[in-house]
């Protein structure tokens, strides 16, 4: 079976791999030994997307949105969970030091549309800001980001607080003067999928087996605390208040129970990281 998982930044990458491993070891009994490829080539997410449903040199990745942000295929078959545990949908901005005082006051959406977001070109989440009315610039590359907000071609480069302190410290190779807006956070409903080319049957049931068990014995949750637990506690020292904002993906409904469940639930859980 051949894995990708580059498309993600380096944190991610290595959790989602770590929880790939678990799902398949947890199911050894019942499908037998297995070799795990995990492929480093680049690939597009285009590129990535027609690999995995040409059951080509990717069998299997991690996706948020296959076309368009939407699960639209029917090549691939995609196993929802809750990898990241909601986390992944929480966000808060790499800025320029100059510009802190933008983000001071900002508490509605209505305030986030005074600035402009920079994110990867046909990044799912692109959809959620182009709903809200958020002013977005798409970058081609990812590592292009932070060259043009040093340039001031946008405010901000909103990236989930599972990954965003890494990406800050590599950025200060470059530019010292970046730094995280404080107290600043947008959420928005984000689900993760383990999408797995459709011909591949048996590893489509292998891997929903395995990341059941998973999550019923706990231990999806210890391995994202072991992995994310100690930056977590750094954005969580005090309640937050984050911007909402609802993902077109899903329902006034479904939207308005997500951030329900985010706030009441998965943050509290957070605080105190039990």
């Amino acid at each position: 079976m051949k894995y990708w998982a580059d498309g993600m930044s380096l944190g991610l990458r290595e959790y989602q791999l770590e929880a790939v491993k678990m799902a398949l070891d947890k199911t050894i009994d019942d499908y037998g030994p297995y070799e795990l490829i995990h492929k480093h080539s680049y690939f597009s997410g285009k590129r990535s997307r027609q690999e995995i449903e040409m059951d080509g040199r990717l069998n299997m990745q991690f996706s948020t949105g296959w076309e368009n942000g939407k699960l639209i295929s029917d090549k691939v078959s995609f196993i929802l969970n809750p990898y990241m545990f909601g986390m992944l949908g929480l966000r808060r901005c790499i800025i320029r030091q100059e510009d802190i005082h933008l983000f001071k006051q900002a508490r509605t959406i209505e305030d986030l549309k005074e600035v402009r977001i920079g994110q990867g070109e046909l990044w799912p989440d692109n959809q959620v800001y182009i709903h809200n009315k958020i002013p977005l610039v798409e970058v081609d590359r990812y590592d292009n980001l932070f060259p043009m907000l040093e340039r001031g071609r946008f405010d901000c480069i909103a990236l989930s607080v599972l990954e965003i302190d890494a990406a800050l410290t590599l950025s200060h190779k470059t530019n010292e003067t970046f730094v995280l807006a404080p107290d600043f956070y947008i959420y928005y409903p984000f689900n993760v999928y383990l999408a797995v080319s459709k011909s591949r049957s048996e590893l489509t049931r292998r891997m929903t087996e395995g990341f059941s068990r998973m999550m019923s014995s706990g231990d999806m949750k210890k391995l994202f605390k072991q992995y994310f637990g100690e930056t977590l506690k750094t954005h969580f020292q005090s309640p937050i208040h984050p911007i909402f904002l609802p993902n077109p993906s899903f329902t006034h409904i479904e939207n308005q129970k997500r951030m329900e469940n985010f706030e009441f639930e998965v943050l509290p859980y957070f605080y105190y990281l039990k």
